[in-house]
């Protein structure tokens, strides 16, 4: 399968997902915006090489990235506007580095 084929079936797959949830249903203009925070991970993630480490440098390099949002998710902003921006966003990256981490424990019971 082609590159572009992959990248076309991965963004079918997050806007079904996408879909599903309740915020994103109520708020179909932040699809666009979770897309692109999407590639940003992605592109994070090839550019530290993720792919080509071992389970345990993956398994390390998650959770330091977990330590460090931890530490940043009670960072007060100026605004309250700004304060749940913030928050979002933490809250988007924990949940995704949270993810990768169970997959990632799950792959060793495999291997």
């Amino acid at each position: 399968m082609a590159a572009q084929d992959l990248i076309a079936k991965a963004e079918a797959f997050l806007k079904s997902k996408f879909d599903e949830g309740a915020y994103l249903s109520a708020h179909p203009d932040a699809k666009a915006y979770r897309l692109e925070h999407s590639y940003r991970i992605h592109e994070f993630l090839s550019a530290e090489g993720f792919l080509e480490k071992s389970i345990g440098d993956k398994k390390a390099f998650v959770a330091k990235k977990l330590e460090g949002l931890r530490r940043l998710k009670d960072v007060e902003m100026a605004t309250e506007t700004a304060n749940e921006l913030w928050r979002d966003r933490i809250a988007f990256y924990t949940a995704f580095y949270e993810k990768l981490e169970a997959q990632l424990s799950a792959s060793c019971g495999i291997i």
